[in-house]
């Protein structure tokens, strides 16, 4: 709050010396510059003053009124009409003004110097180029601001979308490691006890670390290699898994549990009755490009039943979306006996 208080009044400041200075400007154009020095200089101090007061009045009106109200709702036809109308208006006004002044003067003073038709054209010119480039400012310095609120917004809401989805990888995961606990309890106390030791480091990785939101890839691969650990114990037979990576700079980082997901959906389907487990996980970076694939085998009617009830690979699909954009090459295949994951991530 107290940022955005600072931030309020920095802008109430600039605007207020921007709104000073402009329209000291605007009066020292009109005086010297649209009005003509050759008629008497009292007249000449009035119609400026008239002139200026005008100007602020109309600025006003077009900057405050027609561009929030009409311009930047597209209602462009009622913001031209309304403009039109206005100057219409505005220039009945300045003449009947001008005849008043000039036929009191004359009145008062008969040899006074008045200013000529053309000089009046000239001055009437000034002003409306003055309410023109006000208006235009205004509406560039508006136009701008409201494409930083939405690009704020949007970055916002981005942040909160990914907040969301990591949010949901956590509790996903610890469901179904639930859920094989459950499954072991009755079957081998024993193990059961050294799986839930296992998973306790799990969590301690996902508590302490994977709440940045950027680690070393390194953390990821020691995340995967302690899962893939606890599920050998879940599967201490037909357990076909290979885990490939290359040395790994502690620099590179990325988001936590990008490739997790992946790893965890493999496993999900890798292990059947009717086939022998077949995983295998890459991990490399060649050249500021992060390369990841995972392959495993699948029997069909289990993978279709199952995918329809997961929400992993959907989520992370989302989030990587979100995270690397056009930066993001994912390609995901299913074969008549192996489904394949490649990622590659330009760094």
């Amino acid at each position: 709050m107290i940022i955005k208080s600072t931030e309020n009044k920095t802008m109430q400041r600039s605007s207020f010396i921007f709104q000073f200075s402009y329209w000291v400007l605007a009066v020292l154009l009109l005086f010297y510059v649209f009005s003509n020095r050759q008629y008497d200089i009292n007249l000449r101090f009035i119609l400026v003053g008239i002139m200026t007061g005008i100007s602020v009045g109309v600025s006003m009106f077009v900057s405050r009124y027609l561009i929030p109200k009409l311009l930047f709702r597209d209602k462009t036809f009622l913001f031209y009409y309304a403009v039109l109308a206005t100057l219409v208006v505005i220039l009945w006004l300045i003449m009947l003004m001008i005849i008043l002044i000039l036929l009191f003067s004359i009145e008062r003073r008969p040899f006074m110097i008045v200013p000529t038709r053309e000089d009046l054209v000239i001055l009437f010119s000034g002003t409306l180029l003055v309410v023109v480039v006000y208006s235009v400012i205004h509406f560039i310095r508006e136009n701008y601001l409201r494409l930083l609120e939405q690009k704020d917004v949007e970055m916002k809401l981005g942040e909160a979308k990914l907040s969301l989805l990591k949010s949901q990888v956590n509790p996903h995961f610890i469901f179904n490691v639930l859920n094989n606990i459950y499954s072991l309890v009755n079957d081998d106390p024993v193990r059961t006890r050294a799986y839930i030791l296992k998973f306790s480091n799990l969590l301690d990785l996902m508590l302490y670390e994977f709440s940045k939101k950027m680690i070393p890839v390194a953390k990821e691969v020691e995340f995967i290699e302690n899962y893939i650990e606890l599920e050998r114990m879940r599967h201490d037979t037909d357990f076909n898994i290979q885990f490939d990576h290359s040395s790994l700079s502690e620099q590179i980082e990325i988001p936590p549990l990008i490739f997790f997901p992946f790893v965890e959906n493999a496993f999900k389907f890798g292990f059947g009755d009717s086939f022998k487990s077949d995983i295998r996980i890459h991990l490399s970076i060649i050249d500021d490009e992060l390369y990841f694939s995972i392959k495993n085998r699948y029997e069909d009617k289990e993978f279709e039943l199952k995918r329809n009830s997961g929400i992993g690979l959907r989520n992370i699909k989302e989030r990587l979306n979100l995270l690397y954009k056009d930066r993001l090459d994912l390609n995901l295949d299913k074969s008549d006996v192996y489904f394949t994951v490649k990622l590659k991530i330009r760094l």
